[in-house]
């Protein structure tokens, strides 16, 4: 329920830190599967600055890595593949 009220840190997909803090997005699939994720990464993701790590793999993803999200000196995992 990404647009329902209450704490995003249980949200599937989602790792935060011991302060609430999104660190880490997953929401890639399996090879040969999808999630159902198509279209281009919002340039907002990278304004999430506590992101360490981000996983879309598997998905219909496209478009330019936007750059906000490779100013994000905190993402350290990235995988687009």
């Amino acid at each position: 329920p990404w647009l329902s009220a209450g704490d995003e840190c249980t949200w599937y997909g989602l790792k935060c830190d011991d302060e609430g803090m999104v660190v880490g997005i997953d929401l890639g699939a399996p090879s040969g599967e999808d999630n159902g994720l198509h279209g281009i990464i919002p340039t907002e993701i990278g304004q999430m600055s506590s992101l360490r790590s981000l996983d879309l793999s598997n998905n219909g993803i496209g478009g330019t890595i936007p750059n906000s999200l490779v100013a994000n000196t905190n993402l350290k995992e990235l995988d687009l593949s």
